[in-house]
């Protein structure tokens, strides 16, 4: 098989991915990676399919080993940030989230889920950052709205901070 062929799996996998064939998108990446391990959007293509299947504890190893082939594979990176996240590994999450935004500081999404992890790991005043650095990137017409979803963050975050401020001022007698 040449490098034609593997890049016709690839493509078919990647259709397949965007079509929710997460079995296919699997299978025709494994047929890649059979015959060259050095494929890290193999390793993605079959991270993703188990990821959108719910399979989390599959799904990091693969996109791992997709970062390790490509360290800057931004997709593979910002994409196990979203399985730490979800597995509630918040400061693994967060430093994949970081590493994300130190190749594309624009990355918006990023910014935001970084806020996230932050705020459900209480790294409050990191959180409070994140969100306050969202707000500052240019306006996504059309898109997602990050200017809403940062105020709402800043939001919920200053309260945890004043209710724990409050709660510290009972226990101090103040």
């Amino acid at each position: 098989m040449d490098q034609a062929d593997l890049a016709k799996m690839l493509a078919d996998g990647e259709t397949a991915l965007r079509a929710g064939e997460w079995n296919v998108a699997f299978e025709k990446a494994g047929a890649v990676i059979a015959v060259d391990v050095n494929q890290p959007d193999a390793y993605f293509i079959q991270g993703i399919a188990r990821m959108a299947q719910g399979q989390l504890n599959e799904a990091s190893p693969l996109l791992q080993q997709a970062i390790a082939l490509q360290p800057e594979h931004l997709h593979a990176i910002f994409n196990l940030g979203l399985v730490q996240a979800k597995q509630q590994e918040y400061p693994a999450a967060s430093g994949s989230f970081l590493r994300v935004l130190e190749l594309a500081p624009q990355h918006a999404e990023a910014r935001l889920q970084l806020a996230l992890a932050m705020e459900q790991s209480d790294d409050l005043m990191g959180a409070l950052q994140a969100y306050q650095d969202l707000m500052s990137l240019p306006a996504n017409p059309g898109g997602k709205d990050y200017v809403t979803l940062a105020v709402e963050g800043v939001g919920r975050v200053t309260a945890k901070i004043a209710g724990m401020s409050e709660g510290q001022s009972e226990t101090d007698g103040s």
